[in-house]
């Protein structure tokens, strides 16, 4: 199924928890979305608008689907504030 066809436009806000610009994917860090999956939020490095990597810490913005492992998987990421100022992890 298109990944497109299945967002309905919510946003959710969250945390790039984790990024490897060498394997090109990591996971956001979504509260909301965390208590209806049970799992962080899969992030591939093509979501990035202007193509600069993610830094672990990164305030974002975005819409979901869930891929083919059923699975959400983040789309129409956006950076959600300064990136110099990181959400602390715990």
């Amino acid at each position: 199924m298109d990944a497109t066809a299945e967002a309905d436009g919510k946003r959710f806000e969250g945390f790039v928890k984790s990024y490897s610009e060498e394997k090109g994917y990591g996971f956001i860090v979504s509260d909301a979305l965390y208590q209806e999956f049970h799992r962080d939020v899969f992030l591939h490095k093509s979501k990035r608008p202007d193509g600069t990597p993610w830094q672990d810490g990164d305030r974002v913005t975005f819409e979901y689907f869930k891929n083919h492992r059923d699975n959400p998987q983040a789309m129409n990421v956006m950076p959600a504030g300064p990136l110099s100022q990181p959400i602390e992890n715990g």
